[in-house]
């Protein structure tokens, strides 16, 4: 795994912790500082391939990452 692969993946988790849920491949984009959604696609492709994270085609924020189980803690 890259460098930037790995600050991909690490969003995501953060991501989901602070927020319940999975990030767009915009909010991905704009919280590692790339411009091309195009290039978000491909990372998340090659961890889904790598088997770090899970996605559903064609439907938004189904991001889920292998081997976490995420609560929100609500105060």
């Amino acid at each position: 795994m890259t460098e930037r692969d790995y600050e991909t993946y690490k969003f995501i988790i953060d991501y989901i912790k602070e927020n319940g849920h999975s990030p767009s491949y915009r909010e991905i984009a704009d919280g590692v500082g790339v411009r091309a959604v195009s290039t978000i696609a491909e990372r998340v492709h090659k961890l889904e391939s790598m088997g770090k994270i899970k996605t559903k085609m064609d439907i938004p924020r189904t991001i889920s990452v292998v081997g976490y189980k995420y609560m929100k803690v609500r105060e």
